[in-house]
């Protein structure tokens, strides 16, 4: 199918979901202290990992990002769930992918799922 057409790559929307961990950053205000002259400076901010754990489901195409959110704490990832979740990055790429917008086939490729072809516009 790709050879034989060479806008091919641009019809294929890719979802995927990954694990990670929360981090907490302290501001340049948070972490401004009175010290005195021969005080160590402070870094202005760090990083704190917390042990939060969140999955992060992102959609792309060839030009970058078209949707992601993260998984609401408390939430099972099931079938409901996530037809719901499909929703949403449809109603992106029809506002910001003018070119899959067209009453024309496109493809989702997601995670572990088999290329699917989509044409429900």
């Amino acid at each position: 199918m790709a050879d034989e057409n060479s806008q091919f790559v641009k019809t294929i929307v890719t979802g995927d979901e990954t694990w990670c961990l929360q981090y907490d950053s302290e501001t340049k205000r948070q972490s401004r202290k009175w010290c005195g002259p021969n005080s160590p400076k402070r870094k202005r901010f760090h990083f704190e990992k917390s042990m939060v754990k969140t999955l992060l489901i992102t959609f792309f195409d060839f030009q970058g990002i078209i949707h992601q959110e993260f998984l609401p704490a408390g939430q099972t990832v099931n079938g409901e769930f996530y037809c719901e979740v499909l929703k949403r990055p449809l109603a992106r790429i029809r506002r910001v992918r003018p070119h899959l917008k067209q009453p024309v086939f496109w493809f989702l490729l997601h995670g572990h799922i088999p290329l699917r072809l989509y044409s429900g516009f």
